[in-house]
């Protein structure tokens, strides 16, 4: 079938690397859906082995960006069509991502990041040590003092926690760290772009209520800076907020 003669071509080698193998899977996974249900363990397992090959042989942007697009698409499609075996086959795989973020390979810490996000989202395995330790970074504000570009992967990884598990991982103080954090970065234009991922991400996902109201101080914090110092991406990032 189909897969059997794509999942060979999408494995690196010192003479190919070519992402149109991951192209042409992506596009064969969207056309037939549950009709993939049956490969996707196999499509898995093959992706990891990828991911542990990109280690050793160079390998270009595009390749990795379709790669982990191939891989984030499986993963939903799985927790679709096999929901019974998300959990057994994404775990492993979480303890794997935290390996390569060390190492960083091919710049790919936002793509994991990203990765990470596609399976806490539907299965946060909050027992796993390294997941409590990186939301526990994430409550620190050295955590997001980082390029704008990582802002953005790393609030999707709160989104997730926060959709996930807001009930059992959120407490009065984690909330509080948030909001410390969202008002510093706030005060920085060079994260205009993304700031407000940060705030979407509480104001949704967190279980708000007339015991526990949203707290009226970040709209302190969102005018203050629209009264000193306005800049366009603030300004649509706060409106795209309200609406």
């Amino acid at each position: 079938n189909i897969f059997t003669c794509l999942l060979p071509l999408i494995k690196p080698s010192s003479n190919s690397c070519s992402d149109v193998p991951f192209k042409c899977l992506i596009s064969v996974l969207l056309h037939v859906q549950s009709y993939a249900k049956p490969y996707l363990p196999l499509i898995l397992e093959n992706l990891s082995i990828v991911l542990d090959m990109i280690t050793t042989v160079s390998v270009k942007p595009p390749f990795i960006h379709y790669l982990y697009e191939s891989f984030c698409l499986s993963l939903r499609l799985l927790h679709i069509h096999i929901p019974t075996t998300f959990h057994q086959l994404s775990s492993p795989l979480v303890s794997r991502i935290f390996q390569y973020m060390e190492r960083d390979v091919h710049n790919s810490y936002d793509y994991l990041i990203q990765l990470l996000s596609v399976v806490i989202l539907r299965d946060c395995p909050f027992e796993i040590n390294q997941l409590k330790l990186i939301y526990s970074s994430m409550q620190t504000i050295t955590f997001w003092d980082i390029d704008s570009d990582r802002v953005y992967s790393s609030a999707l990884l709160l989104s997730a926690f926060f959709k996930a598990s807001s009930h059992f991982v959120l407490t009065d103080k984690d909330c509080q760290n948030f909001i410390t954090i969202f008002s510093k970065l706030s005060q920085n234009s060079r994260f205009d772009g993304v700031v407000f991922n940060i705030l979407k991400a509480m104001v949704i996902y967190l279980p708000w209520s007339s015991n526990n109201p949203f707290p009226s101080i970040i709209f302190d914090f969102i005018f203050q800076r629209l009264t000193c110092h306005k800049k366009p991406k603030f300004i649509s990032g706060f409106c795209d907020f309200i609406y």
